[in-house]
């Protein structure tokens, strides 16, 4: 078999393994089965769960600390990345307001303010831009929260401050921000969704978040009422706006009140870590997540992967935990193979647990040179 070049671009395995573990366990499996082969792993995020440690060892960037509003109110660690270069900050907003940090109270009282507190202290350290990645989050408060957290006064119909997370979002009347100072901020979404309707923040995630169907359903009617709020305080209701919906409607927030500009998170994260470059420096690639179903076509990281790699003619093998048969129909649709890490008699707990040599099994499996 000849020497060839390897590419592994994967997605984190979420709850299991970063995307920098699972691209170095696919790069061992190889290694294992052909010694002579060349494995580059560039482990890539959709703007969400991992975002950071994508960008360590890929970009210049000083890695640094600070401490914010948790999602329940209690103050909260976080680091983030400082690029000297740009002069810009990468903050991972599942870091700073995670669905498992959300606490008794539930989403409901979730608040986004750590967010926009993170936001200023970048601003305060250099920062003339921000680089969000919005995805993994724990609230649903429309980016209420996040604005407080840059210094907006939100308040109710007789002027009283609000800190409202998405229970008392409908009480909100009024806001104003004043954006002197402010970088400029970029949203990296992972998900295309507007704020409102069927597809947006409350309905579509909130369940994941521990909304009831009725609660979703409440919680959408007080997001369009924050849209309107928002319209009067910036002429702009971001409500029905493609990717307004990402981090329960954070990226709306900021859409309509610092005029951020919303982008597809795997799309801009390629562009800085050069994935066309690395992709045409490679003879096969391979790509993979946690699990592969019908969500994985909504602009995730394995879709772009595929995407750039047929238009740049270069093969492609997918290894993922779990693949759903409508989704190996998919995969086959695009030209990749497709490989399941995890056997079908594994509980969920389990291949969790073993997720790492069993990655490495299966590449070394799939890799192995014909006898």
């Amino acid at each position: 078999m000849a020497r060839l070049s390897i590419l592994i671009a994967p997605d984190s395995f979420k709850g299991c393994l970063t995307a920098r573990a699972v691209a170095e366990a696919v790069a061992e499996g190889i290694r294992k089965a052909w010694p002579e082969a060349l494995p580059r792993a560039l482990p890539l995020s959709d703007g969400g769960e991992g975002l950071l440690d994508c960008l360590i060892g890929s970009l210049e960037v000083e890695e640094r600390a600070s401490e914010v509003t948790g999602p329940d109110g209690s103050p909260r660690p976080v680091r983030w990345l400082f690029e000297p270069a740009a002069h810009r900050a990468w903050i991972e907003v599942a870091e700073v307001i995670p669905l498992s940090a959300v606490g008794p109270k539930g989403v409901g009282a979730a608040t986004s303010r750590g967010v926009g507190e993170l936001i200023r202290i970048a601003a305060n350290q250099g920062a003339k831009r921000v680089a969000l990645g919005i995805g993994g989050t724990g609230s649903v408060d429309g980016g209420a929260g996040c604005l407080i957290g840059l210094g907006a006064s939100v308040c109710d119909a007789d002027g009283a401050a609000l800190d409202p997370g998405s229970a008392r979002l409908g009480e909100v009347r009024s806001v104003r921000l004043e954006r002197g100072g402010l970088p400029e901020v970029e949203l990296l979404c992972d998900v295309r969704s507007p704020m409102v309707g069927p597809r947006g923040a409350a309905h579509l995630y909130g369940p994941q978040k521990g909304l009831s169907v009725e609660g979703a359903a409440q919680v959408d009617q007080r997001l369009r009422a924050w849209g309107r709020t928002l319209d009067d305080g910036f002429g702009c209701d971001p409500s029905e706006l493609p990717f307004a919906g990402a981090g329960g409607g954070l990226a709306g927030a900021l859409m309509a009140a610092c005029g951020a500009v919303p982008r597809s998170g795997i799309e801009r994260l390629g562009e800085h870590l050069r994935l066309d470059e690395a992709i045409l420096g490679a003879t096969i690639v391979v790509t993979g997540e946690g699990r592969t179903d019908e969500q994985s076509r909504e602009g995730k990281v394995i879709d772009h992967v595929l995407s750039r790699a047929k238009e740049l003619a270069r093969p492609v093998q997918v290894i993922s935990g779990r693949i759903e048969p409508d989704a190996v129909r998919w995969l086959a649709s695009r030209g990749a193979r497709a490989h399941a890490c995890s056997p079908a008699h594994l509980s969920e707990s389990e291949a969790i647990a073993r997720a790492e040599e069993l990655l490495i099994s299966a590449a070394c499996e799939l890799f192995a040179p014909e006898r």
